[in-house]
């Protein structure tokens, strides 16, 4: 008799499944429910990071806005992440939060925003430093060789126009040495710029 229970109750159980299983989702209606799902998407994501990091990463602006509305600390990896996208608004955004602009974080943002050729977010970083007074003539002869590495004569003209031009022999050697294939026209425009 029990037996007999145990399957009528499985066949009912199982006659139900399948229109418990393919019923569409309900859409969050809350912003605490919308949080909710942000945070399932994004808290568990390959690069292992926070939430916001991960938002900022994937350029979901409706989630990074709910992220900080309730309590998501950006960092200075937040800054980072945003430059990875590209995005100048994204890195904009992230500042705005607070976020402190130091010595370590503009070294980091610049050399990468020179390497990547995203000329917008360097000059916006160096411009934010000197205003701050955290861009110093050393940091600018280390980006100048950058530049010259990575063929990037956009940025070397742009710290020649603040006055931080320095040919040197780390210069040129950066220049007529080391370079990545992916960057050899570039390199190339800046070798003739320079003859």
């Amino acid at each position: 008799m029990k037996s007999k229970f145990i399957t009528l109750l499985a066949l009912a159980v199982c006659s139900y499944l399948p229109a418990i299983a393919y019923a569409p989702p309900m859409e969050p209606q809350t912003e605490l429910e919308q949080l909710t799902v942000i945070m399932a998407k994004y808290g568990n994501n390959p690069d292992d990071t926070q939430a916001i990091n991960y938002a900022i990463l994937m350029q979901d602006e409706a989630a990074i806005d709910l992220l900080l509305k309730y309590g998501a600390m950006p960092g200075h990896s937040s800054l980072e992440y945003a430059r990875r996208t590209g995005s100048l608004d994204l890195l904009k955004k992230v500042f705005a939060t607070g976020v402190p602009l130091d010595y370590e974080s503009s070294d980091g943002l610049i050399y990468n925003a020179i390497t990547a050729h995203q000329n917008d977010i360097a000059i916006y970083v160096i411009e934010k430093a000197l205003e701050l007074g955290k861009y110093v003539s050393h940091r600018a002869s280390e980006n100048l060789i950058h530049c010259a590495r990575v063929g990037n004569l956009e940025i070397y003209s742009f710290l020649s126009s603040k006055g931080f031009e320095k040919v040197n022999n780390k210069f040129l050697s950066a220049l007529f040495g080391w370079y990545r294939p992916e960057n050899l026209d570039k390199k190339l425009e800046m070798v003739e710029y320079f003859l």
